[in-house]
């Protein structure tokens, strides 16, 4: 079975990662793409975050359906700081041993890249070593780290430390370069969507009109699985 890799912090989960994670199971013909949320420290995390448990939560939803996907919670179970070369490790481990006949991994893990990463590659743990053990998928993305959908791992140095303006660097690793759909999705969106559909957006009171709420809510639809949306809405997430 060839499987890929795909970290990053879904918070949330958004449409921009599953039509990514399509391109990797249909274009690059993976049979499986794992979903590898990072860990996030409960004393760095934002008022208006999402806790790991309702990360998990969300990626469940959203994924719902999609028999190539699945979900692994390593680095939420490792805490601390995650190096993807660890990961990777621990995955290439646990899908050549300890699963059944079927499941097994085949030559390389895949791992998905997005391209406004590939200025910071060098300075990731153990990149060297790293780019020599997985086969690298590189993903079209927007030169900004909020959209990534990939977040890095504490010292590993990414495209956000760069203009957005700056040409991206060639990559100097052997990789597969994946022609997938720019979906221009941020955090910043999908936070402002949420306080629009909750009522509670900037100067605008909370018994704004159903047609308000209406209107926003299919805007917050448009971002994110119809799934993920009501989870976010019943608990609050994000205001």
């Amino acid at each position: 079975m060839r499987i890929a890799v795909f970290g990053g912090s879904f918070n949330p989960v958004h449409n921009g990662h599953i039509e990514l994670a399509k391109a990797v199971h249909e274009q690059a013909g993976y049979d499986k793409v794992l979903f590898v949320p990072a860990y996030h420290s409960p004393f760095k995390d934002l008022p208006s975050g999402a806790s790991d448990e309702d990360r998990l939560c969300m990626l469940h939803l959203a994924l719902d359906g999609f028999d190539w996907a699945c979900i692994e919670d390593c680095e939420l179970k490792r805490g601390g700081v995650s190096y993807t070369y660890e990961t990777v490790e621990f995955l290439e481990r646990k899908y050549t041993a300890s699963c059944a006949p079927d499941e097994k991994l085949t030559g390389k893990l895949g791992l998905v890249i997005g391209a406004d990463l590939v200025s910071g590659f060098s300075k990731w743990y153990r990149a060297d070593e790293l780019a020599s053990k997985v086969d690298i998928v590189l993903a079209r993305r927007k030169l900004d780290s909020d959209a990534s959908g990939q977040t890095p791992h504490n010292t590993e140095a990414t495209a956000a430390d760069e203009p957005a303006s700056q040409k991206l660097p060639v990559l100097p690793f052997a990789h597969y370069e994946l022609e997938n759909p720019y979906v221009d999705v941020s955090s910043s969106e999908i936070r402002d969507a949420v306080h629009a559909a909750a009522g509670n957006a900037v100067g605008r009171a909370t018994n704004a009109p159903n047609a308000t709420k209406t209107a926003s809510r299919k805007k917050l639809q448009a971002l994110v699985p119809e799934s993920v949306c009501d989870y976010i809405l019943e608990r609050r997430l994000y205001e």
